[in-house]
């Protein structure tokens, strides 16, 4: 069964694609992400990162005639797609539009009471630059037409002075029609065994999203307890953070100078995936006698170094 795209989905996918003031201007992704976090990845600056690409003898190559009638090619259909979607939400066909300074994302568990156990949250955040006004317009343009459809429900709530935007899809019930087949065999019924899935851990997280614009920056978020922890943190009143780990920390101390980083750190990992049984954890200590005790995993990527046009440092 396919899953509709919906409003939160298309937010989510609008920012990512397109991939506040002076206080957020300075704020990367790791010192609003939460304690607990798990996976973050970031850039400090796009704009920045792309004019060292074009430094580089690969933005020669990209800016070819070949590549660019290959990538033409390629991304025609898409294209099209795209500027029919805008023009159908009424806004200007140049709307989607890159992020120009800091982006990121952090990935944490998140306590769901309902159900007992932990599932994915997320906080997504990106600085717009000159692009934020278009940005804005189109989130609104999508989030009114999915209300307008029926899709999502929204609710405006006062956080620190922000006034922040619940979204939270509409759960929609679909009649399957159940075929019945004779049974051709000697009338002894089949035994079958089901077994019920528990909730899709993507799907929880995106139920209901969290957005506020802050300057020409904009943050999504899937809790509101995260929303609030970043807000706190951009106006200087912030909690501890994944800053204030020593597994963070030395993995950014081995990556190095970078433009682009990704941290995977293992200590609540098992925590995502919403394992009622406690299988996994009892499975601890024999996979780390196994491999070891590893505290996280690093990645950074930094363009025009001294010694290539692309330097990636790996870190455990």
């Amino acid at each position: 069964m396919e899953t509709p795209l919906t409003t939160a989905r298309l937010i989510v996918c609008t920012l990512a694609l397109g991939l506040s003031g002076l206080a957020l201007a300075q704020t990367t992704i790791e010192k609003l992400a939460p304690e607990n976090t798990v996976f973050v990845a970031g850039a400090d600056n796009v704009n920045a990162s792309i004019e060292r690409l074009k430094r580089t003898g690969l933005w020669e190559l990209w800016q070819s005639d070949k590549m660019q009638a290959l990538w033409t090619d390629v991304m025609k259909s898409a294209e099209e797609g795209v500027a029919d979607a805008l023009k159908d939400l009424g806004v200007e066909k140049d709307s989607l539009q890159p992020p120009t300074g800091p982006v990121g994302l952090a990935v944490f568990p998140v306590k769901d009471e309902e159900l007992g156990t932990s599932l994915p949250g997320f906080l997504l955040m990106a600085d717009y630059g000159e692009n934020a006004d278009k940005t804005a317009e189109l989130i609104k343009a999508v989030v009114e037409r999915a209300e307008k459809d029926g899709d999502i429900e929204i609710e405006q709530k006062d956080v620190l002075g922000r006034s922040v935007q619940v979204i939270t899809e509409v759960e929609k019930v679909e009649v399957v029609e159940e075929e019945v087949e004779a049974d051709a065999g000697d009338g002894e019924e089949d035994m079958e065994f089901e077994f019920e899935e528990g909730p899709d851990p993507i799907e929880e997280a995106l139920k209901t999203l969290h957005w506020v614009r802050e300057g020409n920056s904009f943050l999504i978020s899937s809790t509101m307890d995260a929303m609030t922890g970043a807000l706190q943190t951009i106006d200087g009143k912030g909690e501890k953070n994944i800053t204030d780990r020593s597994e963070y920390q030395a993995l950014l101390d081995k990556i190095g100078e970078h433009e682009v980083f990704a941290m995977l750190l293992t200590r609540d990992v098992l925590q995502l995936g919403g394992d009622e049984s406690g299988l996994m954890e009892m499975m601890v200590p024999m996979i780390r006698s196994a491999v070891g005790h590893v505290k996280g995993y690093g990645m950074g990527v930094r363009l025009d170094g001294p010694a290539a046009m692309v330097e990636q440092t790996l870190a455990v």
